[in-house]
């Protein structure tokens, strides 16, 4: 009986790192998207004027708007979105904050670290984000 156990447990954690793996490596739809990235490699959520797409930042439900969410730059507790968070846009010290990309084309990095030099402020980025999100597309 011990024997299928450790099996079943075995079978499960492949799977669910698979599944982790899979989640790594989602990418926008579109090459033309404008999203975020992750200087580690993970895919933050796209800026589109439809709130409603689960991928979009601005969708308080969806994975990447979430405040709940690992993976959403809106959690505070987030390695994205926490004050000491080493890929944050919140943390003035980080050195690897996640990058915006327009039209498939890195436009910058979005931080609070005001020494990176090519910094996009994190409150300018939020702000437009919130009130001129097709502008930003």
């Amino acid at each position: 009986m011990r024997r299928n156990r450790d099996k079943t447990k075995a079978l499960l954690e492949e799977l669910v790192n698979r599944l982790f793996a899979e989640e790594q490596t989602v990418r926008p739809a579109s090459p033309g998207d404008a999203y975020l990235m992750g200087a580690d490699g993970r895919y933050l959520g796209k800026i589109t004027p439809d709130s409603s797409d689960p991928d979009a930042l601005t969708n308080p439900y969806g994975r990447h708007g979430s405040r709940y969410s690992p993976y959403s730059i809106f959690n505070p507790t987030s390695p994205y979105g926490s004050k000491e968070g080493e890929f944050s846009i919140h943390n003035p010290h980080t050195t690897t904050p996640p990058e915006l990309y327009l039209q498939g084309k890195p436009a910058g990095r979005v931080t609070a670290n005001k020494k990176l030099p090519d910094a996009i402020d994190t409150e300018i980025f939020l702000n437009r984000l919130e009130t001129a999100n097709p502008q930003i597309c």
